[in-house]
Protein backbone atom coordinates (compact mmCIF):
# COMPACT_ATOMS: atom_id res chain seq x y z
CA UNK A 1 0.00 0.00 0.00
CA UNK A 2 2.78 1.99 -0.72
CA UNK A 3 1.25 4.41 -3.03
CA UNK A 4 -2.56 3.95 -1.80
CA UNK A 5 -3.95 2.96 -5.04
CA UNK A 6 -5.46 0.16 -7.56
CA UNK A 7 -5.01 -0.48 -10.88
CA UNK A 8 -6.36 -2.96 -12.96
CA UNK A 9 -6.82 -3.34 -16.95
CA UNK A 10 -11.06 -2.28 -17.34
CA UNK A 11 -13.26 -5.12 -16.97
CA UNK A 12 -14.77 -5.04 -20.38
CA UNK A 13 -11.33 -5.45 -22.36
CA UNK A 14 -10.87 -2.81 -23.48
CA UNK A 15 -7.57 -2.17 -22.49
CA UNK A 16 -7.63 0.70 -20.67
CA UNK A 17 -5.59 1.42 -17.17
CA UNK A 18 -8.07 2.26 -14.86
CA UNK A 19 -6.11 3.50 -11.11
CA UNK A 20 -8.89 3.64 -7.97
CA UNK A 21 -7.26 5.49 -4.65
CA UNK A 22 -7.36 3.93 -1.55
CA UNK A 23 -8.98 5.48 1.09
CA UNK A 24 -12.05 6.13 3.28
CA UNK A 25 -13.09 9.06 1.08
CA UNK A 26 -12.22 7.17 -2.14
CA UNK A 27 -12.11 3.23 -2.54
CA UNK A 28 -11.89 0.49 -0.21
CA UNK A 29 -9.61 -2.53 -1.06
CA UNK A 30 -10.12 -5.64 0.83
CA UNK A 31 -7.62 -8.67 1.23
CA UNK A 32 -8.43 -11.91 2.44
CA UNK A 33 -5.53 -13.88 1.39
CA UNK A 34 -7.11 -15.48 -1.51
CA UNK A 35 -9.63 -12.80 -2.70
CA UNK A 36 -9.63 -9.03 -3.53
CA UNK A 37 -12.84 -6.79 -3.53
CA UNK A 38 -12.96 -2.94 -4.07
CA UNK A 39 -15.62 -0.66 -3.37
CA UNK A 40 -17.71 1.27 -4.05
CA UNK A 41 -18.43 0.47 -7.68
CA UNK A 42 -15.97 1.69 -10.69
CA UNK A 43 -17.55 3.95 -13.07
CA UNK A 44 -15.46 3.78 -16.42
CA UNK A 45 -17.90 6.60 -17.69
CA UNK A 46 -14.60 9.10 -19.24
CA UNK A 47 -13.63 5.59 -21.22
CA UNK A 48 -15.35 5.07 -24.14
CA UNK A 49 -16.46 2.13 -22.96
CA UNK A 50 -18.25 3.42 -20.09
CA UNK A 51 -18.37 -0.07 -17.57
CA UNK A 52 -19.48 0.23 -14.26
CA UNK A 53 -18.82 -3.09 -12.24
CA UNK A 54 -17.86 -3.81 -8.71
CA UNK A 55 -14.81 -6.36 -7.75
CA UNK A 56 -16.08 -8.26 -5.19
CA UNK A 57 -13.86 -11.56 -4.24
CA UNK A 58 -12.14 -11.68 -7.44
CA UNK A 59 -15.30 -11.80 -9.63
CA UNK A 60 -16.68 -8.55 -11.51
CA UNK A 61 -20.12 -7.79 -10.59
CA UNK A 62 -21.77 -5.65 -13.84
CA UNK A 63 -23.59 -2.49 -13.36
CA UNK A 64 -25.98 -0.97 -15.62
CA UNK A 65 -24.18 1.84 -16.79
CA UNK A 66 -24.55 5.46 -15.09
CA UNK A 67 -27.29 7.58 -16.29
CA UNK A 68 -27.80 10.77 -16.04
CA UNK A 69 -29.84 12.60 -12.82
CA UNK A 70 -32.83 13.34 -15.32
CA UNK A 71 -32.93 10.44 -16.67
CA UNK A 72 -32.58 8.50 -12.91
CA UNK A 73 -35.79 10.66 -12.09
CA UNK A 74 -37.81 9.53 -14.85
CA UNK A 75 -37.66 5.69 -13.50
CA UNK A 76 -37.22 3.84 -10.02
CA UNK A 77 -33.18 2.88 -10.71
CA UNK A 78 -32.20 -0.06 -8.65
CA UNK A 79 -28.71 -1.11 -8.73
CA UNK A 80 -28.94 -3.49 -11.29
CA UNK A 81 -26.31 -5.53 -11.35
CA UNK A 82 -25.19 -8.96 -11.76
CA UNK A 83 -22.54 -11.52 -11.69
CA UNK A 84 -20.39 -12.87 -14.57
Amino acid sequence: MEYATASHLCACGCGEKVVTPISPDFWQLYYNGKEISLTPSIGNYEFPCQSHYFIRHNRVEWCLPFRSKKKRKKKKWQNLCFWK
